[in-house]
C-alpha cells in the first residue's frame, strides 16, 4: 500500500484533504520514527511494527483552522497483523 493510498484511507475518517495530510510514524511510545512524506513510496519501507500509529498532521490553512476548531482531533491507526496489507 502506498502512502497516498492510506492518505485516502483516512481522509474517510478525518475528512481532511489528501493533499493536505502529511503523515507522521509513531512508535508504541510516542516517539516519531518518520514524517511519512513521499506518496509513491510503500507503506512497508518505513518498517511499521505492531502498535506503530500513522497518523495524519496538517499544513496550511487547514492546520490552522483545524487547531482553533473544537472538532477533535484524528486519532492514528495502530497497526495489527491484519490491518498490514498481505504480500502475495
Amino acid at each position: 500500500m502506498s502512502i497516498e493510498s492510506l492518505k485516502h484511507k483516512l481522509h474517510t475518517h478525518c475528512g481532511s484533504s489528501v493533499n493536505s495530510m502529511v503523515l507522521q510514524l509513531k512508535d508504541e511510545t510516542g516517539q516519531l520514527v518518520a514524517v511519512l512524506n513521499d506518496d509513491c513510496r510503500k507503506l512497508g519501507f518505513y518498517s511499521p511494527r505492531n502498535g506503530w500509529v500513522a497518523g495524519p498532521t496538517w499544513r496550511g490553512a487547514r492546520a490552522a483552522n483545524r487547531l482553533a476548531s473544537n472538532r477533535p482531533q484524528a486519532t492514528g491507526r495502530r497497526f495489527t497483523a491484519h490491518w498490514l496489507p498481505h504480500k502475495g
